[in-house]
């Protein structure tokens, strides 16, 4: 109904424009929808993504899926936000710092599945819910994700940032291991581990460690002689 009613007023790219600048979840739901009706998909994508990290701080994992969902285009994001998912219902159960939140966390049905490993949990998801189980589409998706750069981490990284930035980051890492490519694979990990050292959040750089080498680094290590 909004998006009727901005189209009435104005031009529907300047409409939805206007809307984005407000800058809540509804407003740029609708701006992504808008800028989607009158092909304006380059911008309809931006506006999805914004909406899709709002929800993200809402901790509405499920919203944050249905917004990626529409855009093929953000398939690789919505495996980086869904190994962001699995790894904070980690992270709660374990409970190191950073990870505490007041508002009740909306998970997808995918963080139920306890019986196997982190890596195990991730990769099962990306190819039995999101589809994602070609060695193309690694290939592709990587491609594209690591053209992504965030800043580095400092101890005045925002906990919730630097967790998505890993989550990122070891996103890559997992794509690397679906492809056999230990190098890249250990690259991205430490990487990760790194992050969370340079902010100076010891908890979550253990934490992470003891995710993607439960039993320890010799099998790396092997693959990587």
């Amino acid at each position: 109904m909004a998006a009727k009613c901005y189209l009435g007023a104005t031009s529907p790219y300047d409409a939805a424009k206007v809307l984005a600048k407000k800058g809540d979840i509804t407003s740029l739901k609708t701006a992504a929808e808008l800028a989607l009706i009158v092909g304006e998909n380059d911008l309809s994508l931006s506006f999805s993504l914004r909406c899709a990290q709002e929800l993200l701080s809402s901790k509405n994992w499920v919203g944050a899926q249905e917004v990626l969902q529409q855009h093929e285009s953000l398939l690789g994001q919505r495996l980086v936000f869904c190994l962001h998912e699995l790894l904070h219902k980690c992270l709660s159960q374990r409970n190191p710092v950073g990870t505490r939140c007041l508002s009740t966390p909306c998970y997808n049905s995918w963080t139920t599945n306890q019986d196997l490993s982190f890596i195990e949990m991730v990769i099962d998801v990306w190819q039995s819910a999101l589809g994602v189980n070609r060695p193309e589409q690694f290939q592709n998706i990587f491609e594209q994700l690591r053209t992504l750069e965030y800043p580095p981490a400092t101890s005045n990284t925002p906990p919730k940032q630097l967790v998505f930035h890993i989550s990122h980051e070891l996103t890559l890492a997992f794509l690397s291991l679906q492809m056999s490519s230990w190098e890249e694979t250990v690259k991205a990990t430490l990487q990760a581990v790194m992050r969370s050292y340079e902010a100076g959040n010891f908890s979550l750089m253990q934490e992470i460690c003891n995710l993607c080498f439960p039993t320890g680094c010799n099998h790396v290590r092997d693959h990587l002689d």
